[in-house]
């Protein structure tokens, strides 16, 4: 169910690394986006007749806002889950969209080498705490896909 670190080779702990990069630069702000898309939005009522809709529209954006709403909740739970250097470069680097110069001066260290080693470290240690929360919070798995699965 859970991968341990200590487990995975080096070819899965890469693999994890790509999945989780690709997800935070390119799928969560999808998700975030969403998350907050019908809110403040009402029905639209201009008094003329409408054609009979078998689905309710309105439903549908209220289930798809809270499905968003929960998949954002874990993803942001699941960064308080990391260490505290990993939640720092996870914000920098993925959220605020910081440059490799500021977020190096931020941490403190010299180097690509030495970010790029933290980089995949907060990475995989994302991984396993997003497995852990999308299940605690019944995330829909078609809008955060399992990264720990190789």
């Amino acid at each position: 169910m859970f991968n341990s670190q200590i487990r995975m080779t080096k070819k899965q702990k890469l693999a994890i690394y790509h999945k989780v990069d690709k997800f935070l630069k390119y799928d969560f702000p999808t998700i975030h986006r969403r998350s907050g898309e019908w809110i403040g939005s009402s029905i639209n009522f201009d008094g003329m007749p409408k054609a009979i809709n078998k689905q309710n529209n309105n439903e549908l954006a209220m289930i798809e806002h809270a499905t968003y709403s929960i998949a954002n909740k874990a993803v942001l739970e699941a960064i308080k889950g990391c260490s505290k250097e990993s939640q720092l470069i996870i914000d920098w680097r993925y959220i605020k969209q910081t440059s490799n110069y500021q977020l190096k001066c931020r941490l403190g260290i010299y180097g690509n080498e030495a970010l790029y080693r933290r980089i995949y470290k907060a990475c995989i240690e994302f991984a396993d705490c997003l497995e852990t929360t999308c299940i605690q919070l019944h995330v829909d798995p078609n809008v955060i896909h399992k990264l720990n699965v190789i």
